[in-house]
């Protein structure tokens, strides 16, 4: 109940890119920030309020496929953005 409040949150979670694993060898982890938070200004990798989602080719990855996924950009957390 108290993330629901925070400014800042990073969640560890077990993936989701590879169904029906058992033990969570491999993790999810997501930063997010809120805004509009007085004397708090969050980061930003690129530039604000840009939107990307990047999956590197398979071919060049020595995990198995699709191993990575990258997305960045503006999300809705418990009705926050």
């Amino acid at each position: 109940p108290q993330r629901r409040y925070a400014d800042v949150i990073i969640e560890v979670l077990p993936t989701q890119l590879i169904p029906d694993k058992g033990e969570p060898e491999v993790l999810r982890v997501r930063l997010v920030m809120r805004e509009g938070v007085k004397h708090f200004s969050p980061v930003y990798l690129f530039d604000e309020g840009s939107t990307i989602s990047w999956t590197p080719c398979g071919r060049k990855l020595s995990c198995s496929y699709p191993g990575i996924q990258f997305f960045y950009g503006p999300d809705t957390y418990f009705s926050n953005e």
